[in-house]
């Protein structure tokens, strides 16, 4: 049993009878339940949305079930919220995607240019290439069909919690060239695209996650996400 205290209005009265338990995860998000009597007949009016948790202030209320039991009602309240300014977490996806074979560093090597091509590599007249097709040199057998090459690629992600709601600015940046919030290993040649931003309400408590992109060789065009 937890704190216990009582509270009467006209002939009614609404008795705390537990706070609960308070529990926080890895992001800092704190959780915790609270629970009432009531001897009445408004029991809808006695606790409200986002109201304060009676034990941890900084907690407020995300949802509230309402039960009649007997000659009272049990209101039981669920609570979310951050307490100070906890540290953002960070994570890393790393796996192969695909890239057109045209991107490959040593592309010229294996097909040669639209004048002197290799392994039956075709090009249109602009010198753009079309594809490997086959032809009577052996080597050419493992090229025909080539279009595209596995290489690796990145997702860079921060998790945090915040009383702050994101807002229009943090909008603007998406699409953008960025560097990531913390130590984001970034390989030579490459940079980093702000690709997504999600954010949820709990209480009144926000836990936001940011991503960022991790670009081919190349890095991503400066002219068009600048």
């Amino acid at each position: 049993m937890g704190i216990v205290s009582t509270f009467q209005h006209f002939g009614a009265t609404l008795s705390l009878q537990d706070v609960g338990s308070l529990a926080t995860d890895r992001y800092g998000l704190s959780t915790a339940n609270a629970q009432w009597w009531y001897f009445g007949e408004s029991p809808e009016s006695q606790v409200s949305i986002f109201s304060a948790h009676p034990r941890w202030s900084f907690l407020n209320m995300d949802r509230r079930t309402i039960k009649h039991a007997g000659a009272h009602w049990l209101i039981e309240g669920s609570y979310f919220g951050v307490d100070g300014t906890p540290s953002p977490l960070y994570e890393m996806d790393v796996s192969a995607g695909q890239d057109p074979i045209e991107t490959h560093k040593d592309f010229a090597d294996f097909a040669g240019t639209p004048t002197a091509p290799l392994h039956g590599a075709q090009f249109d007249d602009d010198g753009l290439f079309i594809g490997f097709k086959p032809t009577d040199d052996e080597d050419s057998a493992d090229w025909v069909g080539v279009r595209d090459y596995l290489t690796p690629g990145a997702i860079w992600r921060k998790s945090y919690v915040t009383k702050a709601k994101p807002g229009t600015t943090e909008f603007n940046l998406i699409g953008r060239l960025d560097f990531p919030e913390g130590s984001a290993p970034t390989p030579s040649g490459r940079n980093w695209l702000y690709t997504g931003l999600s954010w949820e309400q709990k209480g009144l408590t926000y836990s936001v996650r940011k991503e960022w992109k991790l670009s081919g060789r190349n890095g991503w065009n400066s002219t068009i996400y600048a």
